[in-house]
C-alpha cells in the first residue's frame, strides 16, 4: 500500500479509534435486540506524514445490523 498523500510505503494498518480514558469504542451506532451497540472503526495510516488512507469499519456482517439515523 502507498500513501496517497506523500507515496510513502510506511503504512500502519488496522489502527483503531478510541476516547482517551473512556472504556467506550468510537465508531458508528446500531441496534442489536434491545440494546445499542457500536461498529468500531479502524484506519490505516502513514507513519511518515500521518495521512490516514482509509477508514472502514473492523466488523463483519454489516447488511445484518440495524443502523441507527437521526
Amino acid at each position: 500500500m502507498e500513501c496517497k498523500n506523500c507515496g510513502s510505503q510506511d503504512i500502519k494498518t488496522g489502527v483503531c479509534w478510541g476516547i482517551s480514558g473512556e472504556g467506550n469504542a468510537v465508531g458508528l451506532k446500531y441496534t442489536k435486540g434491545l440494546f445499542g451497540r457500536t461498529a468500531e472503526v479502524c484506519s490505516d495510516v502513514c507513519l511518515d506524514c500521518g495521512e490516514i488512507n482509509r477508514i472502514y469499519v473492523k466488523e463483519k456482517d454489516l447488511k445484518d445490523k440495524k443502523w441507527r439515523e437521526r
